[in-house]
């Protein structure tokens, strides 16, 4: 289970698509052109190969994820 206090932080996914699932607290995700979309405990969300933005944890964040390499 990965952890995060509240901050913000930029991040790239490079060749990888990150799958989220929140078990509690609240982040607010920005790409780079502005999209904000904000997720709560109980939610779950993909982060695509190629996304580059800010991840703002806003309540104590824990997570589960997994990792898929994309060849695409």
């Amino acid at each position: 289970m990965w952890e995060m206090t509240p901050g913000t932080k930029y991040f790239e996914c490079g060749v990888i698509d990150e799958i989220c699932i929140l078990i509690e607290g609240e982040v607010v995700i920005t790409d780079s052109d502005g999209q904000s979309e904000t997720y709560v405990g109980g939610q779950a969300f993909i982060l695509p190969a190629g996304f580059k933005g800010t991840w703002k944890t806003v309540k104590p964040v824990k997570k589960y994820f997994a990792m898929h390499f994309n060849k695409a």
